[in-house]
């Protein structure tokens, strides 16, 4: 099934089917160089290719990107998918990290995950906001003392 979207995958990075895993490597770095504010698709590109050749060597590749903290675009839709949410419209910061913090609230032992997504959806967005939330080990703790102690909160001024 993967088989049907490798073109794209190859187009993408500028390569065709017949290259070797080495040439395509080196068609992926040369668009990230080239192309830096489109990484999430050019990595997106590379993990297709990878998948559809089953190539050690691009899963490696593949793997050394992840471990640098560069996103797929595959990535990024199933960050939102986690938090219910549709990647193809544009939120608001707070209305996520509200969404995030419901979600934890009614599913404690989700938190670790829906913290990862958080962390992909801050990195595509470039949110300092909701990059600090990710990184903190609890939901923000401002608002919960707002919902502990029903008294006025300084930064998002809900009662």
């Amino acid at each position: 099934m993967l088989r049907l979207y490798q073109p794209r995958f190859y187009a993408g990075l500028g390569a065709v089917e017949d290259f070797h895993d080495e040439l395509i490597r080196f068609a992926y770095e040369r668009q990230i160089e080239s192309d830096g504010s489109n990484t999430a698709y050019y990595l997106e590109c590379l993990q297709g290719i990878a998948e559809g050749r089953d190539s050690e060597n691009l899963h490696v590749k593949v793997a050394i990107e992840a471990t640098s903290e560069k996103i797929s675009g595959r990535d990024i839709r199933a960050a939102y998918k986690d938090l219910g949410l549709d990647a193809s419209k544009n939120h608001e910061d707070d209305n996520i990290l509200g969404i995030f913090n419901s979600r934890i609230a009614d599913a404690p032992k989700q938190e670790p995950d829906m913290r990862r997504a958080l962390k992909i959806i801050g990195q595509d967005r470039s949110s300092e906001k909701i990059l600090t939330v990710a990184s903190q080990g609890n939901i923000i703790p401002v608002c919960r003392d707002v919902i502990t102690h029903r008294s006025l909160c300084c930064s998002c001024h809900q009662l």
